[in-house]
């Protein structure tokens, strides 16, 4: 199993991997972008700063690398991801023929905008695949609206979204994910988690 973690990026999710191996699973938990802390430090340097244009097939690095070992079933590899590593594991059982299932929990039915340092909210897709930025919708206020939650305001993600697609009406549209991907597995949902398997 390749599990990814959410917005915090950074090496997090390797202690989210613990529960899974006690039970028995190969568990790979992949950092895949490392933002700066408040002092500038990222603890993972060699990693890109944003979540912009990441490509959905730098997974097949990790599916090779798992692939490779002799405890590994190479065909019955999964992912399991959280909030935007959810949207990134839709979007591989989707692009990549490999994964044989998935778990999102939390993510979004479409490619939101990316961010990072430098980055310009609203501006660039969170996702690539093949060197082309995927149709997004962007994320306007996004930030203010989940600090309103330690105000005890209402949250309401979805108006981030609202905004941004008011704001940017010349982008493309984002359609979610192809209908072909519910054709090609098995899905179900329970509250804010989906999992999907091929069928058979």
């Amino acid at each position: 199993m390749i599990l990814l973690g959410g917005s915090e990026g950074d090496d997090s999710i390797a202690e989210a991997a613990a529960p899974f191996a006690s039970r028995g699973f190969a568990v790979l938990a992949l950092p895949y972008f490392s933002p700066p802390d408040a002092s500038g430090r990222r603890a993972l340097p060699a990693l890109p700063a944003g979540m912009v244009e990441m490509p959905v097939e730098s997974l097949d690095r990790a599916h090779a690398w798992l692939a490779s070992r002799a405890d590994v079933d190479a065909s019955r590899v999964a992912i399991h991801g959280t909030s935007i590593g959810g949207t990134f594991a839709l979007l591989a059982a989707v692009h990549l023929d490999w994964v044989a299932a998935v778990v999102a929990s939390v993510p979004s039915d479409v490619v939101v905008d990316g961010w990072g340092p430098g980055v310009e909210e609203g501006s660039r897709s969170a996702f690539s695949l093949h060197g082309q930025p995927l149709a997004f919708v962007p994320q306007i206020g996004y930030g203010e609206e989940i600090a309103g939650a330690g105000r005890g305001l209402d949250v309401r993600v979805r108006r981030a979204y609202e905004r941004g697609r008011a704001a940017r009406p010349d982008l493309p549209p984002a359609r979610g994910f192809p209908s072909s991907a519910s054709a090609a597995r098995s899905c179900s949902s329970a509250a804010t988690t989906t999992s999907c398997g091929r069928p058979g």
